[in-house]
């Protein structure tokens, strides 16, 4: 079996980021995210999850399209969907 080329590779990765909301507001984490996030290779995911709004230092990085916000809304299971699993 050949082994798969660098672009395959890069669609089978992600990274997460889970509370996120713990990192506090005046942290320089936020810079080393945006900087870090910006030099993200296409085809890898980053999920960060928080229970707040992302701060402003990620606002570029979402403005230029390299990351989405799923609010609360988006998350929500009907009872349908929540007896299936």
């Amino acid at each position: 079996m050949p082994l798969p080329n660098k672009t395959d590779c890069y669609n089978l990765f992600s990274l997460s980021f889970d509370n996120y909301q713990e990192v506090a507001e005046k942290s320089v984490l936020h810079e080393v995210m945006r900087r870090g996030l910006s030099e993200i290779p296409e085809g890898i995911n980053v999920v960060i999850i928080s229970r707040r709004e992302i701060p402003m230092e990620l606002s570029g990085i979402r403005a230029n399209n390299k990351l989405t916000v799923m609010d609360g809304s988006r998350l929500v299971l009907s009872i349908d969907e929540s007896r299936m699993h």
